[in-house]
């Protein structure tokens, strides 16, 4: 919560831009971070990189581990802010939390590497923004969602993601 008293703007609106901003930040650092990790365990740095992992295994993760702590941080003070904005302006707020959403569902439906499996348990963190879409928002998402991913092949967490999904769009109609 120290993050939400350091915001230099004003509006609840600038600030929830700011923190979508944030959160666009925290996926593009993390996926640019990856790549560049992935380049050098093809170099000489692979046989270092084994021989350190194998020592501590947990360096490896430790990266990863940041990024989903930071993605649900950031997704905690931007689902406190959207919460402010949405008596204000429901509309912007559920354009705000549309384009995190589609910031997180960036995970392909078949994970290869260890990236995109930390970037797939990253997405499932995007449950409590759903509340802010509109109809026409979740929908598209929900549809999205079926497409890149079809329920006979999700992942249990995935499903528990689509299904609330199905539930919010029952309750808007």
């Amino acid at each position: 919560m120290e993050r939400e008293e350091k915001l230099p703007c004003v509006t609840e609106d600038a600030k929830a831009e700011v923190l979508v901003a944030n959160l666009e930040q925290i996926y593009h650092q993390y996926i640019r971070r990856k790549a560049a990790d992935n380049t050098a365990k093809r170099n000489a740095g692979l046989i270092f990189f084994r021989w350190l992992s194998s020592m501590n295994p947990d360096f490896a993760e430790e990266k990863n581990q940041t990024f989903l702590d930071d993605v649900q941080s950031a997704v905690t003070l931007l689902c406190a802010q959207l919460a402010q904005l949405s008596q204000l302006q429901p509309i912007h707020s559920g354009f705000l939390a549309d384009r995190a959403i589609s910031l997180m569902m960036v995970a392909p439906a078949t994970p290869r590497t260890i990236t995109d499996r930390y970037l797939l348990v990253a997405e499932y963190q995007c449950e409590p923004l759903l509340a802010y879409l509109t109809q026409e928002s979740l929908h598209t998402q929900y549809e999205h969602y079926l497409q890149k991913t079809p329920k006979r092949l999700m992942y249990p967490q995935q499903r528990k993601l689509c299904r609330k999904m199905e539930m919010l769009l029952k309750k808007k109609d």
